[in-house]
Protein backbone atom coordinates (compact mmCIF):
# COMPACT_ATOMS: atom_id res chain seq x y z
CA UNK A 1 0.00 0.00 0.00
CA UNK A 2 1.36 3.42 -1.00
CA UNK A 3 0.47 6.62 0.89
CA UNK A 4 0.19 9.85 -1.06
CA UNK A 5 1.05 13.12 0.59
CA UNK A 6 -0.50 16.40 -0.46
CA UNK A 7 1.47 19.57 -0.84
CA UNK A 8 1.23 21.72 2.29
CA UNK A 9 -1.10 24.68 1.96
CA UNK A 10 0.90 27.88 2.12
CA UNK A 11 -0.94 31.06 2.95
CA UNK A 12 0.67 34.35 2.11
CA UNK A 13 -0.08 37.59 3.82
CA UNK A 14 -1.30 40.28 1.49
CA UNK A 15 -0.88 43.95 2.01
CA UNK A 16 -4.27 45.33 2.91
CA UNK A 17 -4.73 48.84 1.67
CA UNK A 18 -7.69 50.95 2.65
CA UNK A 19 -10.45 51.27 0.10
CA UNK A 20 -10.50 54.80 -1.30
CA UNK A 21 -13.57 56.82 -0.44
CA UNK A 22 -16.06 57.43 -3.20
CA UNK A 23 -17.25 60.96 -3.97
CA UNK A 24 -20.63 62.13 -2.73
CA UNK A 25 -23.12 62.07 -5.60
CA UNK A 26 -26.28 63.17 -3.78
CA UNK A 27 -27.03 64.87 -0.47
CA UNK A 28 -30.73 65.41 0.25
CA UNK A 29 -32.62 66.34 3.37
CA UNK A 30 -35.38 63.91 4.31
CA UNK A 31 -38.46 64.35 6.44
CA UNK A 32 -38.93 61.77 9.24
CA UNK A 33 -41.60 60.11 7.05
CA UNK A 34 -39.22 59.81 4.10
CA UNK A 35 -36.46 58.51 6.39
CA UNK A 36 -38.93 55.91 7.72
CA UNK A 37 -39.18 54.41 4.22
CA UNK A 38 -35.41 53.80 4.24
CA UNK A 39 -34.80 52.98 7.91
CA UNK A 40 -36.20 50.43 10.33
CA UNK A 41 -35.83 52.95 13.18
CA UNK A 42 -35.99 56.73 12.68
CA UNK A 43 -34.05 58.58 15.39
CA UNK A 44 -35.61 61.59 17.07
CA UNK A 45 -33.27 64.18 15.63
CA UNK A 46 -33.75 67.51 13.91
CA UNK A 47 -32.15 66.50 10.60
CA UNK A 48 -32.05 63.44 8.37
CA UNK A 49 -29.76 63.45 5.32
CA UNK A 50 -29.72 60.87 2.55
CA UNK A 51 -26.15 60.63 1.25
CA UNK A 52 -25.44 58.67 -1.93
CA UNK A 53 -21.99 58.04 -3.35
CA UNK A 54 -20.67 57.48 -6.87
CA UNK A 55 -20.09 53.77 -6.07
CA UNK A 56 -23.85 53.32 -5.30
CA UNK A 57 -23.32 53.18 -1.52
CA UNK A 58 -26.03 55.04 0.41
CA UNK A 59 -26.41 56.18 4.02
CA UNK A 60 -28.99 58.06 6.02
CA UNK A 61 -27.31 60.28 8.60
CA UNK A 62 -29.54 61.68 11.33
CA UNK A 63 -28.32 64.32 13.75
CA UNK A 64 -29.12 67.40 15.78
CA UNK A 65 -27.30 70.57 14.94
CA UNK A 66 -27.16 74.31 15.17
CA UNK A 67 -25.02 77.26 14.26
CA UNK A 68 -23.66 79.37 17.07
CA UNK A 69 -21.70 82.58 16.74
CA UNK A 70 -18.30 83.38 18.15
CA UNK A 71 -16.71 86.80 18.19
CA UNK A 72 -13.25 88.17 18.48
CA UNK A 73 -12.12 91.79 18.45
CA UNK A 74 -12.71 92.17 14.72
CA UNK A 75 -15.08 89.52 13.40
CA UNK A 76 -18.08 87.36 14.10
CA UNK A 77 -17.88 83.72 13.05
CA UNK A 78 -20.59 81.17 12.38
CA UNK A 79 -19.61 77.89 14.07
CA UNK A 80 -21.69 74.83 13.09
CA UNK A 81 -22.19 72.06 15.64
CA UNK A 82 -23.53 68.54 15.02
CA UNK A 83 -24.32 66.02 17.75
CA UNK A 84 -26.59 63.04 18.50
CA UNK A 85 -25.24 61.32 15.38
CA UNK A 86 -26.95 58.28 13.83
CA UNK A 87 -25.89 56.30 10.77
CA UNK A 88 -28.76 54.35 9.19
CA UNK A 89 -30.70 54.70 12.45
CA UNK A 90 -27.90 53.45 14.71
CA UNK A 91 -26.20 55.82 17.20
CA UNK A 92 -22.56 56.43 16.25
CA UNK A 93 -19.63 58.49 17.49
CA UNK A 94 -17.87 61.18 15.48
CA UNK A 95 -15.05 58.69 14.85
CA UNK A 96 -17.53 56.15 13.43
CA UNK A 97 -18.98 58.78 11.12
CA UNK A 98 -15.50 59.86 10.05
CA UNK A 99 -14.78 56.23 9.16
CA UNK A 100 -17.96 55.92 7.06
CA UNK A 101 -17.59 59.30 5.34
CA UNK A 102 -14.27 60.67 4.17
CA UNK A 103 -14.86 64.09 5.69
CA UNK A 104 -17.25 62.88 8.41
CA UNK A 105 -18.87 65.59 10.48
CA UNK A 106 -17.46 68.26 8.17
CA UNK A 107 -20.11 67.24 5.60
CA UNK A 108 -22.83 67.82 8.20
CA UNK A 109 -21.35 71.12 9.38
CA UNK A 110 -21.04 72.43 5.81
CA UNK A 111 -24.63 71.42 5.12
CA UNK A 112 -25.75 73.25 8.29
CA UNK A 113 -23.94 76.39 7.13
CA UNK A 114 -25.61 76.18 3.71
CA UNK A 115 -29.05 75.77 5.33
CA UNK A 116 -28.52 78.48 7.93
CA UNK A 117 -28.83 75.98 10.80
CA UNK A 118 -32.61 76.14 10.84
CA UNK A 119 -34.54 73.08 12.00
Amino acid sequence: MTLAYAEPLVLTQQDIEPKPYSEIDLLDELTPGQAGKLLLFVPRTAFHLHIAFMDNTEFVVSFDGRIRTERDDLNTYAVPEAWNLHLDGIPVSEADLDFALETGTQVLENWLLEQGGLA
